[in-house]
């Protein structure tokens, strides 16, 4: 069993003599299957994501996070081939909010049209993201030692922790918010190491420096990783790639993607439909 002794789960990893690898180990993962993004310009500056990753994805409130998650794990779903499940740990209210979402993103269709024929619609999300293949837990008040049993159980292909921050962890370790949250980004990096790729999802600060004035940054179309909330550097030194999701004042349907942190891609920028009603997002140009 893979375990942090500083965390105090389980048992500490054993440490074995010759650690030397070959030139098959140390290139072959890179041909090795991920989950490939449904939209284009992450697919093109992140690339598929596979064990070890650990990447975030960032907004002001109200510009559609958890649709953006719903709508990329939907498609997600249908390309595991081995059973292990998607993991959501949700702390930011009901599942079955987020199972709603889930439905509206995949079939891309309303609230009131899935109503109209209920069986028809689970059929059809059943067929388009597989069944059972995404697991949706409120992870409200329990700690991270029961987020760690938790995964170890359930042993999925993909981890979702939205929102991060609010993981109870580490309170007694830090004096400042910052350096919680360094530790807090840290196990989640040896969650991604030892298990699946991990997706933290938090919130960006509420103001920007617009001409030498604060103004409120909803409206700023790219966000950079410099307007993370509550943090200095510990967030971004821990991730290997941060999404920044922002938006104008002009279009409801358009969000606007920010690579702004890729350790080993492309820090790309650009425009991406976004669907209010149902939540969906898609390749500028799509439908």
């Amino acid at each position: 069993i893979i375990a942090f002794d500083k965390y105090k789960v389980c048992v500490t990893p054993e440490v074995t003599e010759d650690d030397t690898l070959s030139a098959d180990e140390i290139w072959g993962s890179l041909n090795e299957p991920g989950l490939n993004w449904s939209l284009d310009i992450l697919q093109q500056g992140i690339g598929p994501l596979r064990k070890g990753d650990l990447g975030l994805i960032a907004a002001y409130v109200g510009q559609g996070k958890t649709s953006f998650m719903c709508s990329v794990i939907t498609k997600f779903a249908k390309q595991i081939t081995d059973g292990r499940p998607i993991l959501y740990l949700n702390n930011e209210g009901l599942t079955s909010k987020i199972h709603r979402r889930m439905w509206t993103t995949a079939l891309n269709k309303t609230v009131p049209t899935i109503l109209e024929n209920l069986p028809r619609w689970e059929q059809e999300y059943n067929k388009a993201v597989g069944k059972d293949m995404i697991r949706v837990v409120n992870i409200m008040r329990h700690s991270i030692h029961n987020l760690e049993t938790l995964i170890a159980k359930v042993n999925p292909s993909l981890i979702i922790l939205d929102q991060i921050d609010n993981i109870k962890g580490f309170e007694k370790q830090s004096y400042a918010t910052h350096e919680r949250y360094g530790l807090l980004y840290q196990w989640a990096r040896e969650i991604a190491a030892f298990h699946s790729p991990v997706i933290g999802v938090t919130q960006c600060d509420a103001t920007v420096m617009r001409g030498g004035v604060m103004d409120e940054v909803k409206g700023q179309s790219y966000i950079g990783m410099h307007q993370l909330k509550g943090s200095k550097i510990d967030k971004q030194a821990a991730c290997d790639w941060i999404v920044t999701i922002g938006s104008d004042l002009v279009s409801e349907n358009i969000r606007y993607l920010n690579i702004c942190k890729q350790k080993s891609g492309k820090n790309l920028r650009g425009p991406v439909n976004f669907h209010p009603e149902t939540g969906r997002f898609s390749n500028a140009g799509e439908f």
